[in-house]
């Protein structure tokens, strides 16, 4: 692979794990599932949502240090975000979920 082509995996495979992570949020006293948005993810990171809708379409190029942080985040290991990602689903817990 070209390091262009690792370069658009990467970022595919960040919009594909953001977009098919949920989290479990309180809604009038029931549990309702709701996708990650960008802004939940740059927080995490420590980085604005336009960094990660940069790094999602592939105009900025993700480092090693903040793709570690973000597979840490996700649970995943670095090595998947190099593969190209058929299909991902994940839920982790918000603060609603808490008792």
């Amino acid at each position: 692979m070209t390091e262009k082509e690792i370069n658009e995996t990467i970022s595919n495979n960040l919009w594909t794990v953001r977009n098919n992570t949920f989290k479990l949020v309180q809604v009038k006293d029931k549990l309702k599932k709701k996708r990650l948005t960008q802004t939940e993810v740059g927080e995490a990171i420590k980085v604005t949502f336009q960094q990660i809708q940069k790094f999602e379409k592939g105009k900025n190029n993700i480092g090693s240090a903040k793709l570690k942080i973000l597979a840490d985040y996700f649970n995943i290991p670095v090595g998947d975000m190099y593969e190209p990602i058929s299909t991902y689903y994940k839920e982790i817990r918000g603060d609603a979920w808490r008792d």
